[in-house]
């Protein structure tokens, strides 16, 4: 599904200011794989996410998604086939816009179809239907601005809109960092259930350890624009929050990731 192969990324290459993000980033990610990436501070995650959907200039590398090489595709055009969303809640939605006016651009944009043409008595209903799913009422506010609802309710349809057109591949970055614990437990929850139904392939950077070790098959380490360990199967299923505390300390000096 999605392959990276000796990617780098260098910000303010040749300056004082120069810093290596990413370092010879190699990785490949399987059709249905769920992995949440962790790491300390500035180890490259978020860098990582921004470079597969484009978001930032690769220095040297390659960036395979389903065989077809995107490393040169601008953003817009890889947001055709990946979906993602940030920490902050305000960002991927249009506030001055409505819930339906959001979830039918969303629709339009992958089916190119003018939005003029997009929002029929039909489409309606299924949104009513896809807006039950989250389970926070929007189905009776499809005419209410999106600027007007709170940060959770904006990240949980942000995640409907993301997902909705079946990407295939899906970047969660710190999605529920930004909301409150009981907020982002529900949209964890939620996430996971739509990343199951549709069997999305999914890379997600959390700083909840334990949210790392629970969703997921597989779980990859970063540190200094590296990564340091992949862990699947068994071992991730065993895994507790004292033994990734131990993996660091063991492989890291002076490194914390909570």
């Amino acid at each position: 599904m999605l392959e990276i192969k000796n990617l780098n990324v260098v910000f303010n290459k040749g300056s004082a200011m120069e810093k290596k993000a990413l370092q010879n980033v190699n990785l490949s990610i399987d059709d249905g794989d769920f992995v949440s990436v962790i790491g300390s501070n500035g180890a490259g995650k978020s860098t990582l996410l921004n470079a597969i959907f484009g978001l930032v200039k690769i220095t040297s590398g390659s960036i395979r998604l389903n065989g077809k090489d995107i490393t040169m595709l601008p953003s817009y055009k890889r947001a055709k086939k990946i979906g993602i969303l940030f920490q902050n809640p305000l960002l991927g939605t249009a506030p001055d816009m409505t819930i339906e006016e959001n979830l039918v651009l969303a629709s339009a944009k992958i089916k190119h179809k003018p939005f003029s043409l997009a929002i029929t008595a039909g489409n309606r209903l299924k949104l009513v239907e896809d807006l039950k799913t989250l389970d926070i009422g929007l189905e009776n506010r499809l005419k209410t601005n999106v600027g007007l609802l709170s940060g959770g309710q904006r990240q949980a349809l942000t995640l409907l809109m993301a997902t909705s057109a079946q990407p295939d591949l899906l970047l969660l970055d710190e999605h529920t960092a930004a909301l409150d614990p009981q907020t982002a437990i529900k949209i964890m929850e939620k996430t996971a259930s739509i990343v199951a139904e549709k069997k999305l392939t999914t890379l997600m950077i959390t700083h909840n350890v334990q949210n790392a070790i629970e969703y997921g098959n597989k779980l990859l380490l970063m540190d200094g624009g590296k990564i340091i360990k992949i862990i699947g199967g068994e071992e991730k299923k065993n895994l507790t929050v004292a033994d990734i505390m131990t993996l660091y300390q063991n492989n890291l000096s002076d490194k914390m990731i909570l």
